[in-house]
């Protein structure tokens, strides 16, 4: 697993999105597995994304 760079990843949907900049907004860390499982820094299921491109995430909207 990997830390999660929300300009370098994307919700698969709008809620996991809000779920993932919701925990960025508020300095909780993620972590993201291979098969694009986000976790809280708790280990916690939070949301599914995809990583992409540096600078196409959703961190940069």
């Amino acid at each position: 697993m990997k830390e999660v760079n929300v300009f370098a990843v994307m919700g698969l949907t709008e809620k996991d999105n809000n779920v993932i900049m919701s925990h960025n907004d508020h300095n909780i860390g993620m972590t993201i597995d291979e098969f694009g499982r986000v976790y809280n820094e708790g280990g916690q299921y939070i949301a599914d994304a995809k990583e992409v491109e540096p600078g196409h995430g959703i961190g940069c909207w």
